[in-house]
């Protein structure tokens, strides 16, 4: 590569197009109007000798700072690039400088993980904050310190949180994926397929994903992912009585309340109270409205930072 920068880079006419040229304007090599006079340069006979027959690119945009450019190379076995192909290309563009563009603004802020991590630590649950990339920018002190009490959540390759059974994992990254790809309104803000884990004293966890999306003028922009683990000692021991007279719940919702923060499904709490699942998630939809939470992870946080009455 050094060597086609130093030698060739300067005859390669297919990669000086696609830096020249408008943005999302995809150009491929073999669909060059020039294409004889393009192979027969000396960097096509570099670009053969290292089987790269066929390259494809364009320039995704430029400001001020920074010249973004897509290439895309295939041999003689991946064949020639088709004009159809060219056109999902440019269909596709808009998307890729999106996300360009945000890797950019996210590498730029790198010092803000420091007051991001402070805010954290206010939290009584673990939380870990995950970039629109689904990798990690900071995680509290919580968090810290239970990937270092179990083995089976961990950061893999220093970016990615991880389950180690393969099968909870996949639910567990589909629910990371689902957050990171929302562009609707989120209606029921928790979750019930929390992804258990079983820690080394035995006792379990349950994690879950949730999105950071920002309102502004009406418009809901998705400004990354939110993984937080729960666990029954995290909330304080609240009676029902309290749950009703601090929130004002009625006795039903201050049952549904206290059951759901010791984080029992909502099928469960149909089951032990005797009720349809609907009309348990109707009562959890009024018990976030009253305590002014939007899902699961939130109302434990709240509960877990309301000091447990002392006996007297």
């Amino acid at each position: 590569m050094q060597t086609y920068v130093a030698d060739y880079f300067k005859h390669d006419m297919t990669h000086l197009a696609i830096l020249t040229g408008e943005p999302h304007s995809w150009i491929a090599s073999n669909l060059m109007p020039n294409r004889a006079e393009v192979e027969s340069t000396p960097a096509y006979d570099w670009s053969r000798r290292n089987n790269i027959l066929y390259c494809a690119g364009a320039t995704l945009f430029r400001d001020a700072k920074h010249t973004c450019v897509f290439i895309h190379n295939r041999s003689e076995l991946q064949g020639e690039y088709q004009p159809e192909e060219m056109i999902r290309f440019e269909a596709l563009s808009p998307y890729i400088e999106h996300a360009m563009k945000m890797r950019i603004e996210l590498s730029s802020s790198a010092n803000d993980t420091v007051y991001i991590r402070a805010a954290l630590n206010k939290m009584r649950v673990p939380v870990a904050l995950l970039n629109e990339f689904g990798e990690l920018i900071t995680q509290n002190q919580s968090m810290q310190a239970f990937l270092q009490e179990q083995s089976q959540l961990m950061i893999a390759g220093g970016t990615h949180l991880r389950l180690q059974n393969e099968n909870i994992n996949k639910t567990f990254q589909h629910a990371i994926t689902q957050s990171v790809a929302i562009t609707k309104d989120v209606d029921l803000g928790y979750n019930e397929k929390l992804a258990p884990v079983e820690r080394e004293d035995g006792t379990k966890a349950f994690i879950g994903v949730d999105s950071i999306i920002e309102e502004q003028a009406g418009r809901s922009t998705f400004r990354g992912a939110m993984v937080y683990v729960l666990a029954p000692e995290l909330v304080g021991h609240l009676s029902e009585q309290s749950l009703q007279r601090m929130f004002q719940l009625t006795n039903a919702e201050a049952r549904v309340c206290q059951r759901f923060s010791l984080l029992e499904s909502a099928k469960e709490i149909a089951q032990k109270e005797d009720k349809s699942v609907y009309t348990v998630r109707e009562q959890l939809r009024t018990i976030f409205e009253k305590t002014g939470v939007s899902n699961q992870m939130q109302l434990v946080n709240l509960l877990a930072s309301i000091p447990a009455p002392r006996p007297c």
